[in-house]
């Protein structure tokens, strides 16, 4: 209640609080979706990785689940139950973040790009697999070469050159290591 002498209407100052704390609310909702928009899936892996979350990536009817140690440009590297994969994320269909109990792993240097990642594993001379867009399409073997788009793939039935864009993700195998 006012009194007659005081001039000031706290029922006015109430009712532009509520309204200039509406609009804060409204605006940081906005920013909010804005910096969503401006994300990667490579930002959301790297996130991922840093706080321990458990990832699942689906290509076609495939789906795998591990933990992501790094995640760069095109390239996300996930370690799973059957050994560590590298996934080239424009080429997959999904992908989930789930909560996780344990802590978030330090990243470390790796590969900036799928492509520099499989170049990698020619070096090696270790037996990957390599799974294609849709999930059907697998190959196993070792990398022969990387050409400018497709690798060389020396399997058990001879050579198989498997285009690089095809790609979905591959998988170290595990009597590799």
């Amino acid at each position: 209640m006012t009194e007659p002498l005081d001039p000031f209407d706290w029922s006015l100052l109430r009712r532009m609080e509520a309204r200039v704390r509406r609009e804060f609310e409204a605006a940081e909702s906005e920013a909010a979706l804005l910096a969503a928009r401006r994300r990667r899936l490579a930002d959301v892996a790297w996130e991922a990785a840093q706080s321990g979350k458990q990832v699942s990536v689906r290509v076609g009817s495939r789906q795998l689940a591990g933990k992501p140690f790094y995640a760069r440009n095109d390239l996300m590297s996930l370690e799973t139950a059957n050994g560590r994969v590298d996934v080239c994320l424009p080429n997959i269909d999904a992908m989930t973040v789930t909560q996780s109990r344990a802590e978030g792993l330090s990243v470390r240097k790796d590969a900036e790009t799928f492509a520099a990642r499989i170049a990698m594993l020619q070096l090696t001379r270790e037996r990957i697999e390599i799974v294609c867009r849709g999930g059907e399409a697998r190959f196993d073997g070792t990398i022969e070469y990387v050409a400018r788009d497709h690798v060389a793939l020396a399997g058990s039935r001879g050579e198989v050159l498997v285009a690089l864009e095809a790609i979905a993700y591959l998988v170290l195998r595990p009597e590799s290591r």
